[in-house]
């Protein structure tokens, strides 16, 4: 995991934390491909585009509250953890959302139990239990 997506995790939850309307974060493809996922799963309301960054609207509860500030990072930049399909499935299977890079781009965990080749990958965030 790149620096970038570090920093992109903690941004997403802490400004969710301090229960900000809209976060900025950097303008790269893979936050794009993140957001997008981030979007589908509810996590957050919308993104657009600005010059340079992302503006994020994260989703909040009747009661305030974030799903974001749930968000764990798994792998960071000095350790990163790769684990096979068997090993993610039995150490992730009952998380809400794991979000997955594999060889075949960016993947959640229904879309790897989907998938027809068993792929593993590099376990970026996971949120939910565990």
């Amino acid at each position: 995991m790149s620096t970038a997506l570090y920093y992109l995790f903690a941004n997403l939850r802490f400004g969710a934390l301090s229960r900000r309307r809209e976060i900025k974060v950097p303008l790269t493809k893979i936050i794009f491909a993140i957001l997008r996922l981030l979007q589908v799963q509810g996590l957050i309301v919308s993104f657009r585009k600005e010059k340079t960054y992302f503006v994020v609207e994260p989703a909040y509860s009747e009661n305030g509250t974030s799903p974001l500030a749930g968000l764990r990072c798994i792998s960071t930049p000095g350790r990163r953890i790769f684990l096979s399909h068997g090993r993610i499935l039995q150490r992730y299977g009952r998380s809400e959302f794991v979000l997955i890079s594999t060889s075949h781009g960016l993947r959640t965990l229904g879309q790897l139990r989907r998938f027809p080749a068993k792929l593993g990958g590099e376990i970026l965030c996971v949120h939910g239990k565990n």
